[in-house]
């Protein structure tokens, strides 16, 4: 009988058809796909709404990486600005990214929470604003996702995001990032956008999770949060298209595995 090392394993193991194939020796664990689940969307806008965004009551689930989307749109005059505070659930939840206009088109901005806990509680997250949706006119629209299966060391999720790269298309149909190589094979994209129209189809070019989530037009000024996440391949070029040509804010994360 071939004696095998400690560690040792045959395969390689791969996911085929929602199971594992692939024989396991030696202690070698196999590999569990990350899954990705939308919790809550929701928009407010200036006809009427109240100043603060309060989602519908949701139950994060232990040790997932939370990402809470945020598309804002205000008068071209006012540029939008980040919450004051998010909170909700038993968590924390941290800036991840601030994308807004430094020139031309500066009235729309996206902005991504993140958050992770050990035992976060049920209920509603409430996003309180620094200025009054009714008088400016503006709108936010907020898209929740959680993933399981991510790396759970880090404040408040900060290790389940190896890299984020950044962008925006100030009036165009193609929306797409360039990732840099994987810190780990298993590692997947997540897409996150901000779009300046709500009726707008937003297709992707690959399997994803998406959410579209657009703000009543009645002030003038809709917005849409849009979370993509890509379960099958390490895509680093996520690419989405626009069926109008608008203005669209976009983050692309690699998330990584654990």
């Amino acid at each position: 009988m071939p004696i095998r090392r400690p560690g040792a394993y045959s395969g390689p193991f791969h996911y085929a058809g929602g199971t594992l194939a692939g024989p396991m020796q030696g202690g070698a664990p196999p590999f569990v796909p990350m899954v990705a689940t939308t919790l809550t969307t929701g928009t407010i806008d200036g006809n009427g709404s109240p100043q603060n965004g309060v989602t519908a009551s949701v139950t994060p689930g232990a040790n997932r990486l939370q990402l809470l989307t945020l598309a804002m749109n205000r008068a071209s005059s006012l540029q939008p600005t980040a919450p004051t505070s998010v909170t909700g659930c038993g968590l924390t939840w941290v800036l991840q990214a601030s994308i807004r206009g430094t020139t031309g088109v500066l009235n729309d901005a996206l902005f991504v929470y993140r958050s992770m806990g050990a035992a976060p509680t049920s209920g509603q997250i409430t996003i309180e604003m620094s200025y009054t949706l009714v008088s400016d006119p503006a709108s936010l629209s907020w898209s929740l996702i959680e993933i399981a299966g991510v790396t759970t060391t880090g404040a408040n999720g900060a290790d389940a995001i190896a890299q984020s790269v950044e962008g925006a298309v100030t009036s165009g149909t193609s929306i797409t990032a360039t990732l840099a190589a994987f810190a780990k094979p298993t590692n997947r994209p997540a897409f996150l956008i901000g779009s300046t129209n709500r009726s707008t189809t937003l297709t992707p070019t690959a399997t994803l999770v998406q959410v579209n989530n657009s703000a009543s037009s009645a002030a003038g000024y809709p917005s849409r949060a849009t979370a993509l996440f890509n379960a099958d391949t390490a895509n680093l070029t996520p690419t989405v298209t626009a069926g109008t040509s608008v203005g669209h804010r976009r983050l692309a994360l690699e998330i990584s595995a654990a």
